[in-house]
């Protein structure tokens, strides 16, 4: 067999064990490799070497990726975990704009410093606190928003709080439950705001720990998007009121349509329009439609998108509040 036809083989055989994620080279040696065997894949091109001991199948692993990064840190830090934003690209959850183009691991006891282009992050990491991702630690879901939430925004907060909520709602929703009505259930909602409560009284004192705090007491599992909890973040900044998420409401066609927001007292509905909410001029004209059912039931309807919550945000501010009988404008 020749040496390319060796190290595709070595490579595929580790692929097979580790998957796409990195691997120390102990690991290698324990899953049946040899360091010849690496040392020639690593010459082929097949196997990458990410750092000094730490390797990754090839050639994509070369891309300075942040996930890769950090899972590469992590493998010959001692004791550190995948955190921040990167470990919540691991879990699947959102994180605010820009946060997820920089690698980030926590270790406890270590000096905070970046390590190339990973950000080495200082603080202890109780049990239940990480969780085992194949063969590499990473923070726990929960853990992983109160972390960004220490480092963010009230508004950037919420994003990371209301997803790992609503996560937590649905992932233990019965089957027959539909899940716009579980994430409204009191009970389950209570439990999930006790699960990051738990992990908050780990954390005291820790820098950052009083906005991830009001991050929890404002978080809502029925926010359906990015967009609907960065909102709330900042409609809680400008001191005005806090809508219900995710509220079925009833137009005058006899339709029930489930709106993104409701003030209910003031009879306003809110709702956060994506880039491709509506590309489909079909569901343009049903929402034109929809929007006609609620205005005829008695139903104010505002509108707004990302480019008026970032770059309009005063002008946005000021539609809400005379919407909702606020004469002064909310800065």
């Amino acid at each position: 067999m020749t040496r390319r036809n060796l190290s595709a083989e070595t490579a595929t055989a580790l692929q097979r064990h580790f998957g796409p994620a990195p691997f120390t080279a102990e690991q290698a040696l324990a899953a049946g490799s040899t360091p010849g065997r690496l040392a020639a894949a690593v010459r082929s091109g097949t196997l990458v070497r990410m750092r000094r001991g730490v390797y990754a199948i090839g050639p994509d692993a070369a891309a300075d990726a942040p996930l890769m990064s950090a899972s590469a840190a992590a493998l010959i830090l001692p004791g550190a975990a995948v955190s921040h934003a990167t470990a919540a690209l691991v879990h699947g959850n959102p994180v605010p704009l820009g946060f997820a183009a920089t690698a980030h691991v926590t270790q406890p006891g270590a000096r905070v410093r970046s390590v190339g282009n990973v950000r080495v992050h200082r603080a202890d990491l109780p049990e239940g606190h990480t969780a085992m991702q194949g063969h590499l630690l990473v923070t726990s879901p929960a853990r992983t928003a109160l972390d960004i939430a220490r480092t963010a925004s009230l508004p950037q907060a919420l994003i990371c709080i209301d997803a790992v909520m609503r996560s937590r709602v649905i992932g233990s929703t019965p089957p027959h439950l539909n899940p716009r009505l579980a994430v409204r259930d009191p009970r389950m909602r209570a439990s999930a705001r006790e699960e990051l409560e738990s992990l908050l009284a780990d954390m005291q004192r820790w820098p950052g720990i009083s906005v991830a705090r009001r991050a929890v007491s404002l978080g809502d599992p029925a926010a359906e998007s990015p967009l609907e909890s960065e909102s709330r973040g900042v409609f809680a900044e400008s001191l005005l009121p806090l809508p219900e998420c995710g509220v079925p409401v009833e137009g005058a066609d006899g339709q029930v349509y489930w709106v993104d927001m409701l003030w209910r007292e003031q009879r306003v509905i809110g709702e956060c329009d994506g880039a491709m909410k509506y590309a489909d001029p079909q569901a343009l004209y049903r929402e034109k439609l929809r929007q006609e059912a609620l205005e005829r039931a008695g139903w104010r309807v505002i509108r707004w998108g990302y480019a008026d919550l970032l770059r309009h945000r005063s002008r946005l501010l000021e539609r809400l509040g005379w919407a909702l009988g606020i004469r002064q404008s909310a800065h």
